[in-house]
């Protein structure tokens, strides 16, 4: 998190910390490194074990964040994303997975020469989201996000063979599973059997705090442990260490977290909401994106008090509405978890 600890003013607020600095586990961070196609393809291909190149069509669904959403509830720092995925090889040897010489995509088993007209790879939507605090309904919640996702791609009149293979990605930094193992898959399985009911929706959960990183030597070819070293990191130390990898991958990360955390509009927005002081959000929005005089005196005054008064009810609905935790919303807000019980019931 923050390097440095925010000064408080006179009425009690968090005054702007020159020092903070923003890693990917800031969510604003994390998305706006991954909108990146290129980025966001590795990322997938090391999580999904999926050759990059058979990753096409990706398109990302949710891809802005407007200045005038801060503190709104249409705001979601996840990444939905669709794509395709092709098939490995074609039997005769004429491709590399992608597309014959005669323009024809098919699946795996069939030659170039069949007819693949009736076939189009199948289109798969995929959550990514960064999770700093799971909580207790965590599971509930990533499971709602993406059956949602399937149940929102399905029009009136489609028919069920029509439901979109969907999956979750999810990178948590604190431990959830009893596993050993940082690296968990679920589908739905008949009890006490490896039968798979239903393999239409996968999850994916890459517990971070599982992987030891201290003293331990990741080749530069090794895209995918970098990537998930370069998650973890908290510390300033940590990014001047990887600064020397032969990575141009790694290389180009970095130069988008210290970009980031060099324009003070993304770096105060990232340090209000990792904060959860909505009274700064609110002072930032005046500050940058209203442009005017009178904006940037009142914001400071009048959006810090209104934001630890009705902001914090409007800020605790929001993250209601979004199914979070009690325990992280009741964090976030500054409410106590009885008065979001409260507002919830």
């Amino acid at each position: 998190m923050a390097d440095g600890t925010a000064d408080n003013m006179a009425d009690g607020t968090k005054a702007d910390d020159e020092n903070f600095f923003a890693f990917l586990r800031n969510d604003l961070m994390f998305k706006w490194v991954f909108l990146n196609e290129h980025l966001l393809k590795t990322l997938l291909s090391g999580v999904l074990d999926i050759a990059e190149e058979r990753i096409t069509e990706l398109t990302v669904k949710n891809s802005e964040i407007p200045a005038d959403a801060i503190g709104k509830k249409a705001v979601r720092l996840d990444i939905q994303v669709s794509f395709r995925i092709t098939d490995k090889t074609c039997p005769d040897g004429r491709t590399e997975g992608i597309t014959c010489p005669e323009g024809i995509t098919h699946p795996e088993g069939r030659t170039c020469l069949e007819d693949a007209a009736d076939f189009e790879n199948e289109e798969t939507l995929c959550d990514v989201e960064m999770q700093v605090v799971t909580g207790k309904y965590f599971l509930k919640r990533a499971a709602f996000y993406v059956h949602r996702m399937q149940e929102q791609k399905l029009s009136a009149g489609d028919k069920y063979k029509d439901v979109k293979k969907a999956v979750g990605v999810f990178f948590l930094l604190d431990n959830l599973f009893l596993s050993p193992k940082y690296y968990n898959v679920g589908v739905q399985k008949l009890l006490g059997t490896d039968e798979v009911v239903d393999d239409g929706v996968t999850m994916h959960y890459i517990e971070l705090q599982k992987l030891d990183f201290a003293d331990k030597v990741i080749d530069d070819s090794d895209t995918k442990m970098l990537l998930f070293k370069l998650l973890k990191a908290d510390r300033r130390e940590e990014l001047t260490d990887m600064e020397n990898i032969n990575n141009a991958t790694i290389q180009e990360i970095i130069g988008l977290i210290n970009a980031y955390n060099a324009d003070p509009k993304k770096r105060y927005l990232m340090q209000a909401l990792e904060d959860g002081d909505l009274g700064m959000q609110m002072s930032l929005r005046a500050k940058y994106y209203d442009g005017r005089a009178e904006g940037r005196a009142e914001g400071k005054v009048e959006g810090r008090a209104e934001g630890k008064t009705e902001g914090k009810s409007e800020m605790a609905k929001r993250l209601i509405d979004e199914n979070l935790p009690v325990e992280l919303i009741a964090r976030t807000s500054g409410f106590t978890v009885s008065e979001v019980e409260r507002l919830r019931a």
